[in-house]
């Protein structure tokens, strides 16, 4: 379920910003990006908060969790 409204003419480019800030902020261990990881991203719904702190999600990763606070189903379909 989407959580973010998308604007009507959204920056392709802010939205891999996003991508990228959500990775550094997990990668700093912050709780909010560990539950939206767990919520949004299909691979980490069942994992614990440190399981999902020790696994190394890629750029991928982070952009399809975007996608779909979004409401996509990944980041394709939220390119285009």
């Amino acid at each position: 379920m989407p959580i973010k409204p998308l604007l009507p003419s959204p920056s392709l480019e802010h939205l891999r910003y996003q991508a990228r800030d959500f990775l550094n902020a997990l990668s700093q261990g912050n709780a909010e990006a560990v539950a939206r990881t767990r919520e949004f991203h299909p691979q980490f719904a069942r994992m614990s908060d440190a399981e999902i702190r020790r696994s190394k999600l890629s750029l991928a990763d982070a952009q399809l969790i975007i996608a779909r606070e979004y409401g996509f189903e990944s980041w394709p379909k939220l390119k285009h």
